[in-house]
């Protein structure tokens, strides 16, 4: 037994079928082995595409079975991928029997209730859970068939007189395709359908809508740049709901800072004066892909620093060697930049150190950051 989660609507059996026909074939029932049955909820991930009052979003979800449903085996919580709070939906599956329960809590629901039975043929037909909004659904099974996936035939069964709708389509491993979650919501509106599914991170459906497409953010832009301070600010994607990664690092550095964000705005501190900083936006429309945005950069203002000579340091450069002299015996970090500000190298010095560095030539700035504090800057000239 194994859960999912559901939480959107189906869509209609146009949309559905249209992406999928390429990849269907007949099969005897005879050859279908029970034997080759694929879970629908160990290891699957799903991205639900869903339009609504001219809107269009992405949501993801996850069977996690690392919750403990009390006195039930094999359950699985079916979480939104965007969202860190506990889960009421819960699945189970009964790989034996080839079905699969649902569970949601706090509606009056006294046990989990069937909600898939792919072991079906045609002529079958198996009453089903409405998710506690209503009377269950009686659907007779019209077609059965397989789906050419990439970890290879799963079985499809077309089922009719579902309200609202024409015939649906549900199959192994997968579920219903219009939603996983069905027929939990309304029956007619909003519009959703399954747009791919992974089963151990490998891509196993793929209607080839691309949800990055809803997942841009709509403006990005840095306020109350200070020489070591920036707010960062964005707007929403069409894909509300989702929570964003910002990621930011100095120019010239080879790591990203990352960190997740539920709002528009961020505020970034303890940066490097006179340095130019980098950071993206990425959106969780679907694991395990992020969706970043293109890539902004600002340079925060200098400070007032304190020339070298009046630090007593030296710094020239010759035969492409940076050549530093000074009296602190403590480290410092050591920054070149060119005459447009652009960070050229970076580094933690000595007391007395040389650099092996080939710079074209031109009008350098040395720029030291005492440990204790103190900030020294200082022009050098590269020439032949």
């Amino acid at each position: 037994m194994k859960p999912r989660f559901f939480t959107t609507l189906l869509c209609s059996f146009f949309i559905c079928f249209s992406f999928s026909q390429d990849n269907i074939y007949s099969l005897n029932e005879e050859s279908l082995n029970e034997d080759n049955y694929v879970p629908m909820l160990s290891g699957t991930n799903w991205q639900i595409f869903t339009f609504e009052f001219s809107i269009t979003y992405c949501t993801a979800y996850t069977a996690d079975s690392s919750y403990v449903f009390p006195g039930m085996d094999n359950a699985y919580q079916i979480r939104s991928m965007s969202s860190s709070y506990p889960s009421k939906y819960w699945m189970f599956e009964d790989v034996a029997t080839e079905r699969v329960w649902f569970y949601r809590e706090g509606v009056g629901m006294t046990a989990p209730e069937l909600i898939y039975d792919f072991s079906l043929n045609v002529g079958d037909f198996v009453q089903v859970t409405s998710g506690g909004n209503g009377a269950p659904i009686t659907l007779t099974v019209t077609e059965v068939s397989y789906y050419n996936s990439p970890i290879g035939p799963l079985k499809r069964l077309v089922l009719e007189d579902f309200p609202c709708r024409g015939p649906i389509e549900w199959i192994e491993g997968i579920g219903c395709t219009e939603t996983i979650f069905y027929p939990y919501l309304a029956f007619c509106d909003p519009i959703p359908y399954v747009d791919k599914v992974w089963k151990n991170n490998q891509l196993i459906y793929d209607t080839g809508y691309e949800c990055s497409d809803v997942c841009a953010v709509s403006y990005m832009s840095e306020n109350e740049i200070r020489d070591d301070y920036a707010r960062l600010s964005w707007g929403r994607s069409l894909a509300y709901g989702w929570y964003d990664m910002i990621r930011w690092r100095e120019v010239g550095t080879q790591e990203w800072v990352e960190e997740v964000v539920d709002n528009t705005t961020y505020e970034l501190t303890d940066l490097n004066p006179n340095a130019m900083y980098e950071w993206q936006i990425a959106k969780y429309c679907s694991e395990p892909d992020l969706y970043y945005s293109a890539t902004r950069q600002f340079m925060t203002d200098p400070v007032s620093v304190t020339s070298i000579q009046e630090g007593n340091i030296s710094i020239w450069h010759q035969n492409n060697i940076i050549r530093i002299e000074r009296p602190n015996e403590q480290p410092a970090n050591f920054f070149v930049y060119d005459m447009t500000g652009k960070l050229i190298h970076t580094q933690e010095i000595r007391q007395n150190t040389s650099i092996d560095i080939n710079l074209p030539n031109g009008v350098y700035v040395g720029y030291f950051r005492e440990k204790s504090g103190e900030q020294y800057s200082g022009k050098f000239v590269v020439a032949d």
